[in-house]
């Protein structure tokens, strides 16, 4: 028996897996059911731990930061994993901002415990 036709899902609708091996912007979640995350992906040179100055005879590394903190760098390895989608830099920033506000204003939403799923039985009520 024939599946009945669903028309394919806008990129918009999509949440598909994201192999971030290349540099850009991307909206990640890092449990299940929990908020999006801003991760930023870079492949850079590598600075010269003395002097500071960009060394062009070094390997390249990639840098992984992951709302505002840089959690992965790495000389040789393959790049990461992460099931999200890919954003532009104002998303990101939005992101970013978003998550910074509520730790401040909101802790008990799940977009400052961005670690943790988001469970409603344990949030407070919207007025």
């Amino acid at each position: 028996m024939r599946a009945p036709y669903a028309p394919p899902p806008s990129d918009t609708e999509r949440r598909a897996r994201c192999y971030c091996d290349f540099p850009g912007w991307f909206a990640v979640r890092q449990v299940r059911r929990g908020p999006e995350v801003a991760l930023q992906v870079q492949h850079q040179p590598t600075p010269d731990p003395t002097t500071g100055e960009i060394n062009w005879e070094r390997p390249h590394i990639w840098t992984y930061t992951l709302g505002g903190k840089i959690v992965h760098e790495d000389m040789a390895r393959c790049p990461r994993i992460w099931i999200g989608r890919e954003i532009d830099q104002a998303e990101y920033d939005f992101l970013l901002a978003d998550r910074h506000w509520a730790a401040e204003n909101a802790p008990h939403t799940p977009e400052a415990q961005p670690d943790q799923a988001g469970d409603l039985r344990k949030m407070e009520p919207v007025f």
